[in-house]
């Protein structure tokens, strides 16, 4: 299960430009975004968060068979 994250705004002190996507870093389960290790812990809490919307539709899909049908049925055979 996925802690709640306290969300700390943190100034964003980097240049931007028009082509570049401004991005806001935050202090993320007590790592600020200055410290080498942030973008580490980001990514691992990125891939809880996506396993657990996974396992939540698995789940979901699990026990409503109907719907998952009705999902299958969108889907289009591959072409070869």
């Amino acid at each position: 299960m996925i802690e709640p994250v306290q969300f700390e705004p943190y100034p964003d002190l980097s240049p931007s430009t028009d082509e570049e996507p401004k991005r806001r870093r935050f202090k993320l389960h007590g790592v600020s975004p200055d410290d080498p290790t942030w973008e580490d812990v980001a990514q691992s809490t990125r891939n809880d968060l996506a396993w657990s919307a996974y396992d939540n539709h698995r789940k979901y899909y699990d026990s409503h068979p109907q719907d998952l049908a009705k999902l299958n049925a969108l889907v289009l055979p591959p072409s070869n």
